[in-house]
């Protein structure tokens, strides 16, 4: 039933995957560069006091530090920041250079907490778990817009945020001690995600689960980021989402990767290559548009179990 079931919607999604991938590269002006609107639309009624908050917040650390009275939150803060600072491996606090990278630390996660709905304490808490997941101080404050920007558009917490963030950047191979580039890498991941929910009417959160499932695969497999969200849109489309679309992606790259003989004899005699001249994967939607032609004229039972063959 399940095999059934797996070859079927891969049958359906097949010819989807052509339509849906050429629909978001018509729209894309370089996800790295476009600013994401929709991840930042709940942010926008910030816009008009950031600087102000960030001014009177930072006025109130000064103050609260020049007359030594420190509230609860001052004092969860400090106690959350000195946490994180302990986590990160690249972070020496007995030196100058630790010292005044600690310093930067702090003024960003007062900052995020000031123009964002999270308080410092939460983005504080947030870095610890950066740190926890390999992050350096810079990498940490590259990501943390971006990771607040996808609490927000997920809704969901920034300690849960942080590990989709940090869990879609590796898996999609997109960590780098650049940090200029990082930021970038993670706005793009954030855009994928949130044009992928949005065409395939399903929530963000869903649609990570299903990046974190098959983003490796994807990735060792020579495709780009862009087309696993083609994929798991044409997949949402036909009601396979979340970590079940992600399992199935999975599975289906890990078929074309090493086929079995017999699925390897029908794809030789339809003309479908996976692999091109280098023995490189070809590009996902390269194969499926082949499969598709290759297919067009067999009936309905035929097709089936050809993708039963192949996909089974």
């Amino acid at each position: 039933m399940g095999s059934a079931f797996t070859a079927s919607t891969i049958f359906r999604a097949v010819d989807q995957f052509s339509s849906v991938v050429n629909k978001m590269s018509s729209t894309n002006r370089t996800f790295a560069q476009k600013t994401n609107i929709g991840l930042r639309a709940v942010n926008n009624a910030f816009d008009a006091t950031i600087g102000r908050v960030v001014n009177v917040q930072n006025a109130m650390f000064a103050g609260a530090l020049a007359t030594g009275y420190l509230t609860k939150e001052f004092i969860e803060y400090d106690s959350a920041i000195t946490s994180a600072s302990a986590r990160f491996s690249d972070l020496e606090l007995n030196t100058i250079k630790g010292q005044r990278q600690f310093e930067k630390l702090k003024k960003v996660a007062r900052e995020t907490g000031a123009e964002t709905k999270f308080t410092a304490t939460q983005v504080a808490e947030a870095m610890e778990k950066q740190a926890q997941a390999g992050f350096t101080t810079s990498q940490s404050m590259a990501t943390l817009r971006g990771t607040t920007n996808l609490a927000i558009a997920a809704k969901v917490g920034m300690a849960e945020a942080t590990g989709h963030a940090a869990d879609a950047l590796g898996a999609f191979n997109l960590m780098t001690e650049d940090s200029a580039q990082l930021t970038k890498n993670l706005a793009r991941v954030n855009d994928v995600f949130a044009r992928s929910s949005n065409m395939a009417k399903v929530e963000l959160v869903e649609m990570i689960e299903t990046g974190s499932v098959a983003g490796q695969s994807f990735t060792l497999a020579g495709q780009g980021l862009e087309t696993f969200g083609a994929a798991a849109v044409a997949l949402a489309k036909k009601s396979l989402r979340g970590s079940a679309a992600g399992t199935q992606l999975r599975a289906m790259i890990a078929k074309l990767a090493d086929p079995s003989d017999k699925a390897q004899k029908l794809l030789s005699k339809l003309g479908v290559r996976v692999q091109d001249n280098k023995g490189n994967f070809r590009d996902l939607f390269d194969i499926t548009d082949d499969l598709a032609k290759a297919t067009s004229k067999l009936g309905t039972r035929q097709k089936s179990a050809a993708m039963s063959i192949i996909f089974g």
